[in-house]
């Protein structure tokens, strides 16, 4: 990122700033922003106030046959395969608005406590308790849900605030949908449009991850350290670090994410269960499932991994697979495989091998 980009980006004079940012965090071509307002060239002019300004690019977006897509956030896959997600949507619509001139801010929520939440926890409590199989009897799920409509994971979604009203920029099926919503949430931030940014780069790592390609750690390390340098208080990037750090065993690493992450702070189920997993403190898993009770990898660990009894095991490791097999942002087939021993002494190597070749 040029420095002089960095610095005062607000008084910046070069109206393709917003731009730049999203094509160099997303390892795009220069020529991706000349792509992209070729594409808007025959917006139409805006509305002067900023909130109808954003409705106008997000109708023309519909028009120009754009749709929601949770996997798609570079600008250049955006603009080949006229898809984005909440990331990449905010981040296009409020470039575009920056450009003619509108002041733009940014929210970022964590785990929103909206119609997907409240599912989460009825889908969850009715596993719990039985409603959907036996508790001696659990059964596992053998495929995952062909639409996951649930998350059971606390996520966080960026959203736009204008003249001090927020903006969903994903509602891309009706164009008369109601944008101006932010739901009650575990935490919402403020943030400019780099910090928003810098997470483009914590994505591709992540999506670099679970490709099930060969890892280069020195590359992960090298975009979470870009994300670090566009947003210093970046607390997804220290996690994720700390993970990379991990699987190399630098210890010294380690050590300096937990401080930056402790540093940085928070009160949410996704702080608390992060913290868990770099300190082992038990204390603070009980007060990741205290935030999310449908917190499901916090839910693991202390349900399964940390229970003695076979019989409460099994069937929690039971609910939790169900609750992955119906999430848009668990990996079913990743838990069967670090489950693996598990369930093979829990259920039978052939409920394991059935389970696993039909993933």
């Amino acid at each position: 990122m040029p420095e002089n980009l960095r610095k005062n980006p607000e008084h910046e004079p070069n109206p393709d700033y917003n731009f730049q940012v999203f094509q160099q965090v997303s390892g795009a071509e220069p020529d991706t922003i000349e792509q992209v307002k070729t594409f808007f060239k025959d917006l139409p002019n805006l509305p002067k106030d900023s909130f109808a300004a954003a409705q106008a690019v997000r109708a023309f977006l519909i028009d120009r046959g754009f749709q929601y897509d949770g996997g798609t956030f570079c600008i250049q896959d955006m603009m080949r395969e006229k898809r984005g997600n909440c990331l990449g949507l905010s981040l296009l619509i409020g470039a575009v608005l920056r450009e003619k001139g509108f002041q733009v801010d940014y929210r970022i929520i964590l785990n929103p406590k909206d119609a997907i939440y409240q599912q989460d926890l009825r889908l969850f409590e009715e596993l719990h308790r039985g409603d959907h199989f036996d508790y001696e009897n659990p059964v596992l799920p053998k495929q995952k849900a062909e639409v996951p409509a649930y998350r059971f994971a606390p996520l966080e979604h960026p959203s736009l605030f204008l003249d001090g009203k927020p903006f969903e920029t994903t509602g891309l099926e009706d164009v008369e949908e109601d944008a101006g919503w932010l739901p009650e949430a575990e935490r919402v931030q403020s943030a400019t449009f780099e910090q928003v940014a810098s997470n483009i780069y914590i994505d591709r790592a992540k999506l670099k991850i679970s490709s099930g390609d060969e890892l280069n750690t020195s590359d992960l390390q090298q975009l979470c350290g870009k994300a670090i340098s566009l947003w210093e208080d970046n607390r997804e990037a220290y996690a994720l670090l700390w993970d990379i750090a991990e699987e190399e065993n630098n210890q010294t690493l380690k050590e300096k994410c937990l401080r930056r992450y402790k540093e940085i702070g928070g009160d949410d189920s996704r702080f608390h269960f992060t913290l868990y997993k770099m300190t082992g403190d038990t204390q603070e898993l009980g007060l990741a499932l205290s935030q999310f009770q449908a917190h499901i990898e916090a839910f693991v660990e202390r349900d399964v991994v940390l229970e003695d009894d076979p019989r409460e095991k099994k069937f929690n490791l039971a609910v939790a697979l169900w609750c992955a097999a119906n999430s848009s942002a668990l990996d079913l087939k990743r838990l069967y495989l670090r489950f693996e021993q598990e369930i093979k002494d829990l259920y039978g190597e052939q409920v394991y091998q059935r389970a696993i070749k039909s993933l």
